[in-house]
């Protein structure tokens, strides 16, 4: 989305993207005698946070941080 972003607009020299961290673990479905092909997930409380990521133009040090 960002390198989008960049590419389209020449006057954006870079781009902040805060992003959610929710992790989902797959459901297990064995006990129900059934398969569960990656397909069925359920969203955990914690861990939690944002991922923020700073992308920039002309070979410029991409930035990640986690909190």
């Amino acid at each position: 989305m960002a390198d989008a972003a960049l590419a389209a607009a020449p006057q954006i020299d870079d781009i902040t993207l805060t992003m959610p961290n929710k992790h989902c673990l797959l459901v297990d479905l064995s006990r129900f005698g059934q398969d569960n092909p990656n397909e069925i997930f359920v969203p955990t409380d914690e861990p939690h946070g944002y991922i923020e990521a700073r992308i920039s133009r002309d070979g410029a040090r991409a930035v990640m941080r986690q909190g």
